[in-house]
């Protein structure tokens, strides 16, 4: 899967697919919380020559998972469940996903708390993901 577009509406269909969360593969303008908003990291890409001309992409995007409304204190359970490593070490919110078999990683957590999306304010993290093509 080469195309960034497709890497990034995989990510999403397969979170959606396991967490029953709205996905957006662009920022909206308005959402429905929970949700994840899947955009491009940064950097976004890193290309890689192989032996015999052939080119591997480690894509990098940004998973925005958004737990509720600034106000809704009772967001934070939800939010500390998602962002949580499972018993194989991957964050919950990707633990369920497969991407069509190709590997990826959540490499950190940059943010925890105040999240703006389309000018709202939710309470939300964001995790930065790779992905090997």
């Amino acid at each position: 899967m080469a195309d960034f577009g497709a890497v990034r509406q995989t990510l999403c269909d397969a979170l959606e697919a396991a967490t029953g969360m709205q996905t957006y593969t662009s920022e909206p303008e308005n959402v429905s919380v929970p949700c994840a908003v899947v955009r491009p990291g940064s950097p976004f890409a890193a290309y890689e020559m192989r032996m015999g001309g052939s080119i591997t992409t480690t894509w990098r995007v940004e998973v925005v998972v958004l737990a509720s409304r600034i106000a809704d204190t009772s967001g934070h359970t939800l939010l500390n469940t998602l962002v949580s490593p499972g018993p194989d070490g991957v964050v919950s919110v990707m633990n369920k996903a497969r991407f069509d078999g190709q590997p990826f990683r959540v490499i950190e957590g940059t943010q925890y708390g105040t999240v703006t999306v389309g000018g709202a304010t939710y309470l939300g993290a964001q995790l930065v993901v790779e992905l090997l093509a």
